[in-house]
């Protein structure tokens, strides 16, 4: 069977790397794949997420983590407007809408004093997306401000103007990396050379010439093996320093794949955490079908929290997602049944949770990363 090639993206990176010299960083070729206008993965009219995607997220897992996500706003709009003043819901990156809908859906059924005083808005960058967030919440119609580009004015006035609670699934891991390798007793960036229409791409050491890169290893230095590559999640660290400087007053929840740098760069972990996915297949052939599958490289949390707490954030929390669901009462949802029927809806449920909590690893790979701006110093209820 032939292999579908993305040939936008291909002459995309053919006319970068013309135009730097014959190479570009792995973050370029990564922002390429995934973000080129209407031919990069995420922006293609194309599924991504679910069956007839390329990979699940919690929230296709039932709606038990939106509900739980919902619980943690609900107590935040409690702390940050006690007086029932109005509050914002901005979802960044939200995809086909799934983990909105089971949010604002919980709030309404379960918190609906928060619900009433709540505003929603969508900030993510794929048209296809959007569109399909508009369609999957017409339910709340009422609460959508907007689904809109991150960078809208709807966003920006939210994240200056109002008490504004964010949550964001997956999100940092989508973020471009930079890939480094340790030669010869220190770090070389690798870059992305050859010819990306033969198929003919590949990975080459070279001198870091990023000044930011290289002041973050000097403050953040890594130690290695020789032959080890890690990544460096600068952009995502870059997004959440200026989501602290812009957001006011507000709390942040942010899902995703990750742990700490001695977890991250360990010598078991010689050829890093950067995987693609497609069709359901994790394949570590990243140069193999360039805007045809996802790429992802796992968050270093550390450094999300040293970077949160610079930025302005306060009582800055990380855990694991399965302490975040079950603080959150996730095993109250567990419902009893005869044991009769695999197929009743008692029996999707509660494989659904165990799904979430003990599945692949996921419970403990995924962290739940949790912040405050502009709150006095107190305990944080169930939000924290």
């Amino acid at each position: 069977m032939t292999e579908r090639r993305n040939r936008a993206v291909e002459e995309a990176l053919a006319e970068r790397l013309q135009l730097q010299g014959g190479r570009m960083t792995f973050a370029d070729y990564m922002e390429l794949c995934l973000y080129l206008p209407e031919a990069g993965y995420y922006q293609r009219n194309e599924p991504k997420l679910g069956k007839n995607g390329d990979f699940y997220t919690s929230a296709h897992i039932g709606s038990f983590m939106g509900g739980c996500i919902a619980a943690s706003l609900d107590a935040a709009a409690r702390r940050l407007a006690p007086d029932g003043g109005d509050v914002a819901i901005v979802e960044w990156g939200g995809g086909d809408g799934r983990l909105a809908e089971a949010v604002l859906s919980e709030l309404r059924d379960v918190y609906p004093d928060t619900y009433a005083r709540i505003r929603f808005l969508g900030a993510e960058g794929s048209p296809y997306h959007r569109a399909l967030q508009r369609e999957r919440l017409r339910g709340h119609e009422d609460k959508i401000e907007g689904i809109v580009e991150p960078g809208d004015d709807l966003v920006e006035r939210a994240l200056r103007d109002s008490a504004t609670l964010i949550f964001a699934n997956e999100l940092l891991d989508a973020f471009p990396v930079r890939r480094l390798v340790r030669a010869r007793g220190e770090w070389m960036e690798l870059y992305v050379e050859g010819d990306p229409e033969e198929g003919a791409l590949r990975e080459t050491p070279g001198p870091i010439l990023d000044e930011r890169l290289a002041a973050w290893l000097a403050a953040h230095p890594v130690r290695g093996k020789e032959g080890q590559i890690i990544e460096v999640g600068l952009a995502g660290l870059e997004w959440l320093s200026a989501l602290g400087r812009k957001l006011r007053r507000g709390f942040v929840l942010l899902a995703d794949y990750g742990d700490v740098s001695a977890e991250l760069y360990a010598p078991h972990r010689m050829a890093g955490t950067l995987l693609a996915y497609r069709k359901h297949a994790v394949d570590e052939a990243w140069f193999r079908a360039p805007g045809e599958q996802d790429l992802t490289a796992h968050v270093n949390f550390e450094w999300c929290a040293a970077v949160a707490s610079e930025a302005g954030f306060g009582e800055v929390g990380v855990t694991t997602q399965k302490s975040f669901l079950v603080e959150r009462g996730i095993l109250r949802k567990l419902r009893d049944h005869d044991g009769t029927d695999p197929f009743s809806s008692e029996a999707r449920a509660n494989r659904a949770i165990r799904q979430l909590l003990l599945s692949d690893g996921m419970s403990e790979l995924f962290k739940v990363m949790t912040m405050w701006k502009g709150v006095e110093a107190e305990s944080s209820e169930e939000a924290d």
